[in-house]
């Protein structure tokens, strides 16, 4: 039994739509591990807008639910052309899901798991082939853990990478050979090229995403050798 539910409409800037439905998807893992959040749906409803309503079966679990998607909406405040509009509501009649309510999970994190895919590719692009970090940085949540220990830690420590990739390689290229994703975290296997008619080497970064957004990176970067013992690529 639901009692309880909000009505949040939301009206992104026009040309990160995209992006605010992206966050969206990738917000279900965290919605599914609130026990007192009955159902929860995105919608759209035209080009830049959106609206999202969820249920409740007591007004407790609804503050919970509150108290957290206030913080996600906080952490997406720099998507919306204007504030949120949300309502508290009473629920007078349901009908919920019951036989499908676990492939729709599934369907849910799947959704997840790609929108946090393209997030990644999104700030691989901006950061390392154009190194934008206006551009790059929207895909950063409020930290950054850095695990190369050759790159300072944090946003500023991201910031500086990327000044001093733009002063020594000005060229540099990555390609993406394959992308994975496990739950919060991407892979990616490129190829990376800092000047042309270079071999390059071939590059294994890993990504944590907290609702959506990119909090953590580990890499291992091995350079391709002139020679190799085998007729294999390293991709």
């Amino acid at each position: 039994m639901v009692t309880v539910g909000f009505l949040v409409r939301l009206e992104a800037v026009p040309d990160r739509a995209e992006e605010l439905e992206a966050r969206l998807r990738a917000a279900i893992p965290a919605i599914e591990q609130e026990e007192g959040t009955t159902a929860w749906f995105a919608v759209r409803l035209g080009p830049s807008s959106y609206a999202v309503f969820d249920v409740f079966p007591d007004e407790a679990s609804q503050q919970v639910h509150f108290e957290a998607g206030s913080v996600r909406l906080a952490q997406s405040a720099e998507l919306f052309a204007q504030p949120p509009s949300i309502v508290a509501t009473e629920v007078i009649a349901a009908k919920l899901p019951r036989s499908d309510r676990v492939s729709f999970a599934g369907a849910s994190r799947r959704d997840a798991q790609e929108a946090n895919k393209q997030a990644v590719l999104a700030f691989y692009d901006a950061a390392i082939n154009r190194r934008d970090f206006d551009a790059a940085s929207r895909y950063l949540g409020a930290r950054y853990v850095q695990h190369n220990p050759l790159i300072g830690d944090d946003i500023d420590g991201f910031r500086a990478f990327l000044l001093d990739l733009q002063h020594r390689f000005p060229k540099l290229r990555a390609e993406v050979k394959r992308v994975f994703a496990d739950g919060d975290f991407v892979i990616v296997h490129t190829h990376g090229i800092r000047e042309p008619g270079q071999r390059g080497s071939a590059i294994i970064d890993i990504f944590r995403l907290e609702h959506g957004k990119i909090v953590e990176h580990w890499d291992a970067i091995q350079s391709i050798p002139d020679e190799a013992r085998h007729a294999n690529t390293m991709f």
